[in-house]
């Protein structure tokens, strides 16, 4: 996030951008069914709350231990937009288990890096 260097008001861009990311900011905005993790600590309750979405606390973990696109994914827009649709149907294969799901998918991105 950032202010135009052009903004009429940099001052008030820059106070509403505090407020929007600030501790009271990120649970306003995202209390009753937030759609994001609060990037403040001490928030985790607000992506609990209710239990919405199911398995929020997945989220709070994975942000914590870290997450990146895989480089060979980010650099291949090919299959970076069919990959969500190839994982989908390879979870429906029917008999399909954890390994071979992984092993098929890192297979791919593999191969796509070729």
């Amino acid at each position: 996030m950032g202010v135009n260097a052009k903004a009429k008001d940099p001052e008030a861009a820059k106070k509403f951008l505090a407020d929007f990311v600030s501790a009271d900011g990120q649970r306003f905005r995202l209390s009753g069914g937030g759609n994001a993790v609060p990037s403040v600590a001490g928030l985790d309750e607000v992506v609990t709350e209710g239990n919405l979405p199911a398995h929020g606390k997945w989220f709070i973990d994975i942000a914590k231990a870290g997450y990146a696109i895989p480089t060979l994914l980010a650099r291949n827009a090919t299959l970076a937009v069919n990959w969500e649709t190839d994982a989908d149907k390879l979870m429906k294969t029917p008999g399909m288990d954890a390994t071979t799901f992984s092993q098929t998918m890192a297979k791919k991105l593999n191969d796509g890096a070729a």
